[in-house]
């Protein structure tokens, strides 16, 4: 089987493009950065929002599967921008989908987010809960739901909770951003008073979750979470004994688009996909330290 995977090269995708390959899936990538790159896959460098670049390579590779990871996936960079967010998200979505139902792909798969719940009334978050995003970033993932079962036959959108690991840009992102701070044995800021709760879920997890939706003919939407709630000051401790880090935390005002607490119910991803995160937080985080 033939898969495109867009953001390929990326975080997320690059360790989705190694598991595919492992599986010995034919695989094409389509990114606008080749860093991560895998020599047995096939890579294209272009931007999801270049439609006509786009339809060349479809036209070309034929493929049967879509795995659509591309995105821009920064909360407080939509907030100051949320132009751009939506150019890429949404309008790079629609690119990815028109050609999806032109070559008649077999199954279609969505990096979707936990963002489109906003601030849960429940906890843990299940998939019936009501979709309130508080965010640019989570408007754009959610509109995106919405557009899918329009274009094509078979999907699977997966929300996911915070995804760490290998190969994390820091960019925002809790775990990379506090690893290169502590390691370089600078003083490290938290937003709020740090009592804010995340599902971290491990990046090979991730991949996976992809695995298995890749290979089902569903039309679903599927959270991938640990069910596992952990703050932002335990991750800060964690890292901190992890590499003998003593220096305490500067506390800043929280940042608008960010959520109180958030932990993702996955009992329909064990249900549906017989399939539930194997890494605990600390192995994922000393897999990451490792690696990185």
């Amino acid at each position: 089987m033939k898969c495109l995977i867009t953001g390929g090269s990326g975080f997320i995708g690059s360790h989705i493009v190694d598991l595919l390959i492992e599986k010995n899936y034919e695989v094409i990538v389509v990114d606008k950065d080749l860093k991560n790159t895998n020599p047995k896959a096939k890579y294209y460098e272009t931007d999801i929002t270049n439609y006509e670049t786009l339809k060349k390579i479809f036209e070309k590779e034929q493929p049967d599967l879509v795995n659509h990871q591309a995105a821009h996936v920064s909360v407080p960079n939509s907030v100051k921008n949320p132009t751009h967010d939506a150019q890429t998200n949404i309008i790079g979505t629609l690119n990815i989908l028109r050609l999806s139902k032109e070559h008649n792909v077999k199954n279609f798969v969505y990096a979707s987010t936990c963002a489109v719940y906003g601030n849960p009334k429940t906890i843990p978050v299940t998939e019936t809960h009501k979709l309130q995003p508080e965010s640019p970033y989570g408007v754009s993932k959610l509109t995106c739901e919405y557009y899918i079962p329009l274009f094509v036959k078979n999907y699977v959108i997966l929300r996911y909770s915070n995804v760490y690991g290998p190969r994390q840009p820091p960019k925002g992102m809790i775990i990379p951003t506090f690893m290169q701070k502590i390691k370089n044995k600078q003083p490290v800021t938290i937003f709020g008073d740090g009592n804010q709760i995340r599902d971290y879920i491990y990046v090979g997890d991730i991949a996976q979750a992809n695995l298995k939706a890749l290979e089902s003919r569903k039309k679903i939407r599927i959270n991938v979470g640990t069910k596992q709630g952990t703050s932002v000051n335990e991750i800060f401790n964690i890292l901190s004994e992890l590499l003998e880090y003593q220096l305490k935390p500067n506390y800043e005002s929280e940042r608008k688009g960010d959520v109180q607490k958030v932990i993702l119910d996955n009992s329909k991803l064990l249900h549906e996909f017989n399939y539930t995160p194997k890494t605990t937080l600390k192995q994922g985080i000393e897999k990451t330290i490792l690696k990185s």
